[in-house]
C-alpha cells in the first residue's frame, strides 16, 4: 500500500513539473530599427491579441535589440503560446503576425 502510495505521488509530481514546462511565459519585443536614418522622433502604439502599448523612438537612434528584456525604446508584451496579428501605428503603421511557444522571445523590428 505504501508503495503505491509513494508510485503514485511521483507520477503525480512528474506529471505537475512537466506541466510546467509547456506553461512558460512568451515575450514579443516590439522597437523601431531606422528611426535615425529615416529622421523620425515618433510615439508608436502597439495592438497584439488583446493587449496595447506604447514606446517612444528617438530622431538620433537606429536600434539594434538583442532580447525581451524590455530595452529603452521599446514595448515587450508576455503572451500564451498562440499565433497573433499585431497593428503598430505612429506616423506610420505596420501590421503582421507573430508566433509564440514555449519560451519563446520574438523582437519585431519595425522600418519606416
Amino acid at each position: 500500500m505504501k508503495q503505491t502510495f509513494l508510485a503514485c505521488l511521483l507520477l503525480a509530481v512528474t506529471i505537475l513539473f512537466s506541466s510546467c514546462d509547456k506553461l512558460k511565459g512568451n515575450a514579443v519585443t516590439f522597437y523601431v530599427t531606422n528611426a535615425g536614418t529615416a529622421g523620425k522622433w515618433d510615439n508608436i502604439t502597439v495592438q497584439i491579441g488583446s493587449k496595447s502599448g506604447s514606446f517612444f523612438t528617438p530622431e538620433r537612434r537606429n536600434l539594434v535589440v538583442t532580447d525581451c528584456e524590455g530595452a529603452d525604446y521599446s514595448v515587450t508584451f508576455d503572451l500564451p503560446p498562440g499565433t497573433y496579428n499585431y497593428t503598430a501605428k505612429g506616423s506610420a503603421t505596420w501590421e503582421g503576425t507573430v508566433t509564440v511557444d514555449n519560451g519563446d522571445c520574438k523582437l519585431v523590428g519595425l522600418q519606416y
